[in-house]
């Protein structure tokens, strides 16, 4: 009897797994807490750190455009205290800095 019961409850926690709603990938806006190494605050308790993050390289080291000998900051890099537009994985282990705000 236990044994049926036992199948029972793995059979109906497998079919949870596979039905569970996934969680949301929609953007999100985060905090730069630190640059070096980059981490980003998102909520009261979620800190991202560099190791989860995928930041383009225009906006980890800003865009400077040149044009007769004279230099333009079209886009200066992410720095500490900016607000940044985030979206993670389907699993929630990667998450993307879509954006400086």
């Amino acid at each position: 009897m236990t044994d049926s019961i036992d199948r029972l409850a793995r059979t109906i926690a497998e079919m949870y797994r596979q039905n569970r709603p996934r969680p949301s990938t929609a953007p999100r806006i985060g905090k730069v807490v630190s640059t070096s190494p980059l981490k980003v605050q998102w909520g009261d308790r979620v800190l991202l750190e560099e190791d989860r993050l995928v930041v383009p390289r225009m906006l980890r080291d800003g865009l400077e455009v040149t044009v007769e000998g004279s230099t333009y900051t079209i886009l200066s890099p992410i720095t500490a205290g900016d607000e940044v537009l985030i979206a993670p994985d389907e699993d929630l282990k990667t998450w993307y800095i879509l954006g400086i705000l």
